[in-house]
């Protein structure tokens, strides 16, 4: 419910949860039937419409990376949303670090929960990359080497989330309709990778309406 409850009349704020519903098993928008806290996004200023719908449209264009990272959950037990220690269980700053989190397999978040300043509402953020990956800014397209601590600073329409370099990222066009859209055309995302490495993905289909999987009836396909 990253729409809020009481009192929610900050439009930065609403925009921040937003994005960190981005990375969440449901990205939904809820509150109190309030005439003061009505949620379309286009009520809350260019701004903050602008940052969310930004939100929305990669919320669309991952769902056959999430729907494929979701499956192993049900296949695996690994959570959607995993402590840094799940993935880096030997590395001390898995630890030491709770405001980040990884998003499946490939995708590394740091939401920002701190407000801006100036026009642009800038925050900032800490974030710790881990070694043996190359890390790629998802807004911004830099590259980070793993093995350091940086810290990000952020205007309202981003927020730090990073995809590992060299693994193929299943994904889409935009459409309105993520969840029930038939993959017709997959989009494959793909930032460098370390030389000398081979990487692969397995993306995961399956009808999305009825409980065939159970039965074998999906595919999963390795890129």
């Amino acid at each position: 419910d990253v729409g809020g409850f009481y009192d929610g009349k900050d439009a930065e704020l609403y925009t921040r949860w937003t994005q960190f519903a981005l990375l969440n098993s449901s990205l939904r928008i809820h509150s109190v039937y309030d005439k003061d806290l009505d949620r379309r996004p286009w009520l809350w200023g260019e701004q903050a419409e602008k940052a969310m719908r930004r939100i929305y449209h990669m919320r669309s264009e991952m769902m056959p990376y999430i729907y494929s990272s979701v499956h192993q959950c049900y296949t695996d037990m690994l959570p959607l949303i995993r402590s840094m220690y799940i993935d880096y269980p030997d590395a001390e700053n898995s630890y030491r670090n709770p405001q980040q989190f990884m998003f499946g397999d490939l995708l590394l978040g740091a939401p920002i929960t701190q407000a801006g300043t100036g026009a642009g509402k800038v925050a900032s953020q800490q974030v710790w990359l881990p070694e043996g990956d190359s890390w790629y800014n998802m807004f911004t397209g830099k590259m980070y080497e793993g093995g350091q601590t940086i810290t990000e600073q952020c205007p309202l329409d981003a927020f730090p989330l990073y995809a590992k370099g060299g693994y193929p990222i299943p994904m889409q066009p935009y459409t309105p309709r993520m969840a029930s859209t038939p993959l017709s055309e997959l989009v494959v995302r793909c930032y460098p990778g370390l030389d000398g490495r081979t990487y692969s993905y397995t993306l995961y289909e399956d009808d999305g309406l009825t409980m065939d999987y159970q039965k074998g009836k999906s595919a999963e396909t390795k890129m």
